[in-house]
């Protein structure tokens, strides 16, 4: 088990070359002595070595060094004093808070250098990298890409996220190669940095150790008032090994773990209490607290083998919401949309994109609102329908407008999650005329993760003459490279 230290270097190192350990010094001392391993958590850059020192601290402290040798400088004298105790390194867990003001490039730069100096200083340690908030696959698949040498397991901080959430990324992105063999992946409850969390429900803690345990995980990093009972969970949860799910109905997860006692089972309800069949007329009561069922049958832990060979983990849905075969995925937007594996609703309460129910033509429809800045239209495509896409398909998305009343008076561009992080789309220009329009985009290097928690916005940002007003929003599938049909 692990104990966080933060090694904040803009108070360790005030002025270059002079150190002050004593604090950190006991915060080492006392996690040992908890019988816990030290993870080292580094971060934040002292004003004297800052890209910007005249700026805001908030600014200062997140940015990378100025000059990368004073990084390294620091690590060196960092890693000497504590090698004998510290055994896992993670590089600027802001990153993981969204505070890091750097490029992907930047922090790639410092964790080069601190991989160089624990191999150095301290060869056996592990060399942690951190992800940004969230679940970015892209991001993993690039870090993996073009700094694979340079860390030994890279730390989520699924912010916002549920333990399906995680269970389906991380399945998804061993499969597809975002994250390969060579790498652990931690996982933390709470940050490690920056900017303190939501508190979080007990029973999702423990949903979320179970839930990344099985999708692979090999550590879970616990904030350090974690209940009782994740703590209890966690020995059985690291010496077991993962077997598969159990399709158990709507919104149960059923996860089959084996350990030296035996095969058991860990169940939880995300829709309210349910009975749950598991073998020969035996059911239990699954409720948000998870519940751990030992003395499984060879039958269920056959069963449970089988499923983890199907495809994702996922915690098993409603049939009716299954997109996995359509055609197309749609929202016919107004006051209360028809959203079919296409979701924009949720997307309201967020100011920038609470745009307004409109009638149009006799026509529901929603329109920006400039005034108030609500100019994004949010989208979310379902995970059956198209999930870390990342060039299995090219994506067409048709969006349905009304005309303008004059040329260049009101157009649009997409705002899209992509292999590369979110980019924009080409503007494109909305004809004038009466009535409606359609117009189609192809994305070719969609990622659609949901990084941000939505897949896509039409944004209306670029306008200020007239508003832009919104029908129907469609998303299509193609082979990639293939020409699609004319709609």
């Amino acid at each position: 088990m692990w104990g966080t230290v933060l090694a904040d270097w803009s108070r360790l190192e005030p002025s270059p070359g002079r150190y002050r350990w004593g604090e950190l010094d006991r915060e080492v001392r006392d996690v040992r002595r908890a019988g816990l391993r030290v993870l080292l958590a580094i971060a934040n850059t002292p004003r004297w070595a800052a890209l910007t020192p005249d700026a805001p601290e908030e600014v200062w402290r997140h940015e990378p060094p100025r000059h990368l040798a004073a990084w390294t400088a620091f690590l060196g004298a960092l890693v000497a004093r504590y090698r004998a105790h510290v055994a896992a390194w993670l590089v600027e867990p802001s990153l993981a808070m969204a505070d890091f003001r750097g490029t992907t490039a930047d922090y790639m730069g410092l964790l080069r250098s601190a991989r160089q100096e624990v191999r150095r200083l301290s060869p056996g340690a592990l060399v942690v990298a951190a992800a940004p908030p969230g679940l970015d696959l892209p991001y993993l698949a690039t870090l993996v890409r073009r700094a694979g040498s340079d860390f030994d397991a890279v730390l989520l901080w699924p912010r916002d996220r549920s333990p399906g959430d995680v269970m389906e990324a991380l399945s998804v992105a061993r499969s597809r190669g975002a994250i390969d063999g060579r790498h652990e992946v931690w996982v933390a409850l709470a940050p490690l940095a920056g900017r303190p969390a939501r508190p979080v429900p007990a029973e999702t803690e423990v949903q979320m150790t179970v839930a990344a345990r099985a999708a692979g995980a090999a550590a879970v990093l616990w904030p350090a008032d974690a209940v009782t009972q994740v703590a209890a969970l966690a020995p059985a949860l690291r010496d077991a090994a993962f077997v598969g799910p159990l399709s158990r109905g709507p919104g149960v997860a059923a996860l089959v773990f084996q350990d030296a006692r035996g095969p058991f089972a860990v169940l939880w309800s995300a829709g309210g209490p349910r009975r749950v069949a598991l073998e020969g007329g035996v059911s239990v009561e699954a409720g948000e607290h998870p519940l751990v069922v030992r003395g499984l049958p060879s039958d269920l832990v056959e069963e449970a083998s089988r499923e983890a060979r199907t495809g994702p983990l996922r915690i098993p849905r409603d049939p009716a919401d299954d997109y996995s075969r359509a055609e197309e995925v749609s929202a016919v937007l107004g006051p209360t949309n028809v959203e079919r594996g296409l979701y924009n609703q949720r997307f309201r309460v967020i100011p920038s994109g609470a745009v307004r129910p409109v009638e149009v033509d006799g026509v529901e429809a929603v329109r920006t609102d400039q005034a108030r800045d609500a100019v994004y239209l949010y989208f979310d495509v379902d995970h059956s329908f198209a999930y870390y896409v990342a060039g299995q398909w090219d994506i067409l998305v048709t969006v349905v407008v009304h005309r303008a009343s004059a040329p260049h008076r009101v157009g649009f561009d997409l705002f899209y999650d992509s292999t590369r992080g979110y980019r924009f789309t080409p503007w494109q220009w909305v004809e004038p005329g009466d009535g409606w329009v359609s117009y189609t985009v192809r994305l070719t290097d969609a990622a659609f993760c949901s990084t941000w928690g939505w897949d896509f916005a039409v944004n209306g940002a670029g306008n200020r003459a007239e508003e832009l007003v919104v029908r129907e929003v469609t998303v299509r599938k193609v082979p990639a490279g293939a020409p699609a049909e004319t709609r």
